[in-house]
């Protein structure tokens, strides 16, 4: 687990994010959310918050309204009612146990961490855009500013070496504006094609594992 003082910083800025469709300085922003409960991601507990961990930048939480997982729920009440590293710690938690049952993770990036010999434990996940939309084709159109104005304060703080963007068109927007080394991982509709079984998706993990370099 990180230590005291990070997690601090941490729970601070996880709240600020959860809160930003409440915030009137970003209404214009928010103006296309579906969802009452923002998802500020969350850090794996063996992150290493000294430059050298992985980050995975997911488009947004997906489509629809609120999470119906009443666990999950419960954390991004918690974290957006409070700054407290207890609410922080409980997002990480209860997002532990499971996101190896979410579509892009169970299909797509475990598979790709696995041959790539990372324990998801080390990574932590966030969101370029914080919040659910109606239409996915909206978010072309918010990345940039999203990243801009909310997600690199995140990354900021977690000071990954690397960073995997999910998403072909997310990737394409977001890339040109990482801070360290990135790659793309393509992605099927609706995450429902097992990566081995994708050909462009199997391509796309040989091509991001076979870069010694960016494992370094």
């Amino acid at each position: 687990m990180q230590d005291h003082e990070f997690r601090v910083e941490a729970a601070k800025l996880w709240h600020w994010v959860a809160n930003i469709g409440r915030n009137p300085n970003f209404s214009d922003l928010a103006a296309q959310s579906t969802a009452t409960l923002l998802h500020p991601g969350f850090v794996g507990s063996d992150y290493q918050t000294d430059g050298t961990g992985t980050l995975v930048i997911g488009m947004n939480p997906g489509g629809g309204t609120d999470t119906r997982n009443i666990a999950e729920r419960r954390t991004l009440i918690d974290i957006r009612d409070s700054d407290s590293v207890d609410a922080y710690d409980r997002v990480n938690e209860v997002a532990a146990q499971l996101f190896a049952a979410w579509p892009i993770w169970r299909n797509n990036l475990l598979p790709l961490l696995a041959t790539a010999n990372v324990d998801p434990a080390t990574v932590a996940y966030i969101h370029a855009v914080p919040f659910r939309v109606a239409d996915n084709a909206s978010l072309a159109g918010l990345y940039s500013a999203a990243w801009k104005r909310v997600s690199s304060k995140q990354a900021t703080l977690l000071r990954p070496r690397r960073i995997l963007l999910a998403g072909k068109t997310a990737g394409q927007r977001l890339q040109p504006l990482m801070p360290v080394k990135s790659h793309i991982i393509m992605r099927s509709i609706g995450d429902k094609q097992f990566a081995h079984r994708a050909p462009k998706i199997a391509q796309s993990h040989a091509e991001i594992v076979d870069d010694k370099a960016f494992w370094q």
